[in-house]
């Protein structure tokens, strides 16, 4: 409170207050050095031509987009990055529009959030259409989709990659080259599905990152995805990443044999509130599954695939090994 001339006059700090905000996607900046301060009363407009930057700003402003740099303030206090999820159940959102639950989730989002099973999804779609022209659009394989909002949310993550290095670990170039394989995939396309893939990644910058344990087949280290150059630097970032203390990956050697991991890919998400779930690859589209039978004999062979792996530091120095022998220029 301020005092002039014996007459009490009510603080006006600001309510919502950025300071020198840089905010975008994928290290790519859209909006810089962003300074605004909304004071108690005041209605804020923004307003700017398509691409401007406008529903970018206001995902920051609510803490649904991570910024590069400066700070959003509400009431004084910093304006933490939520995941979509914890973002909708705290109450924040943006003005929904074209009736969408929360324009700032993914379709996949707006569907789990809701708690709609298969069976109902015919009814949400028919009740919200907006989510359906969306749900055509999402650059995820469709048996992917809703396994996305699951792994952007889990406190732990178990993986086993018989082929490929896993997406979470990826990097842009190595990804491009694994999906330019797709069939009957434009350009577009393809550049859609990267992005996608290397938005995936941001779980790994959480505020509270989930625990991942990956085991990862030697095969995958010496199969070529793109060229050489991008291999040495899939395979050193993957060292990288390795030495996170939240991240442990295994090597399962080819001396481990013939094994049930050589059948298929899987990853298994446990979540805070809700009970396990995994997305399974098959050779057509893949599967995301939740029947407590299926994922106790996932468990099962994951525990076992792990007691084949190599430790963490000889997998490190197994992955390094591989990309100065194999991979060299």
């Amino acid at each position: 409170m301020t005092t002039r001339d014996d007459v009490t006059e009510p603080d006006v700090s600001p309510v919502l207050r950025c300071t020198s905000l840089d905010v975008g996607y994928h290290r790519r900046p859209v909006v810089r050095n962003l300074n605004l301060e909304v004071s108690p009363g005041e209605v804020l407009s923004i307003l700017g031509s398509n691409g401007a930057g406008k529903t970018t700003s206001l995902l920051a402003m609510a803490g649904l987009l991570r910024p590069f740099a400066g700070q959003v303030t509400i009431d004084g206090k910093p304006v933490n990055y939520k995941q979509p999820f914890r973002a909708a159940r705290s109450g924040i959102q943006l003005v929904p529009s074209d009736r969408c639950l929360f324009t700032a989730l993914s379709v996949a989002d707006n569907i789990s959030f809701g708690r709609r099973g298969k069976e109902a999804l015919s009814e949400a779609l028919e009740y919200f259409p907006e989510l359906e022209k969306r749900l055509r659009d999402v650059p995820f394989p469709a048996s992917f989709r809703p396994f996305v909002p699951h792994e952007a949310e889990a406190r732990a993550l178990r993986s086993y990659e018989n082929a490929l290095i896993p997406g979470l670990f990826q990097t842009e170039a190595y990804a491009r080259a694994v999906l330019s394989t797709r069939a009957n995939t434009s350009e577009d396309g393809i550049d859609e599905l990267v992005v996608a893939r290397m938005q995936r990644q941001d779980v790994l910058g959480r505020e509270e990152p989930p625990l991942i344990w990956s085991l990862i087949d030697e095969a995958a280290l010496y199969r070529e995805a793109g060229s050489a150059q991008i291999m040495r630097g899939q395979l050193r970032h993957l060292a990288d990443v390795s030495r996170r203390p939240n991240i442990t990956i295994q090597v399962v050697p080819y001396s481990a044999g013939p094994h049930s991991g050589l059948l298929g890919a899987f990853v298994i998400a446990e979540l805070d509130d809700a009970p396990q779930i995994a997305y399974l690859e098959t050779a057509a589209e893949g599967e995301t599954v939740e029947d407590p039978f299926v994922l106790a004999r996932l468990a099962l062979i994951f525990d076992t695939l792990r007691s084949k792996a190599l430790p963490d530091v000889a997998s490190r120095d197994m992955i390094m090994n591989v990309t100065e022998e194999r991979w060299k220029a």
